[in-house]
């Protein structure tokens, strides 16, 4: 688990290493457990080639 704080609002955030980032972003409802969940059985194959990173928005998932 890692956090970003800037001045109130603390953001979850998870990295998977890779070459290529891609910058996954929730919509409503939802946090990043979703997203990897869908994402990462598709990006698995590719460990090397893509940089996954997954966020929480303010107030969703693990941010606060």
């Amino acid at each position: 688990m890692s956090t970003y704080r800037y001045q109130n609002t603390e953001l979850y955030y998870n990295i998977y290493s890779g070459n290529i980032p891609i910058l996954f972003i929730h919509g409503w409802r939802i946090d990043h457990h979703y997203l990897e969940g869908c994402m990462e059985p598709v990006l698995e194959k590719f460990p090397e080639k893509f940089e996954r990173i997954y966020i929480d928005l303010p107030g969703m998932g693990q941010s606060v």
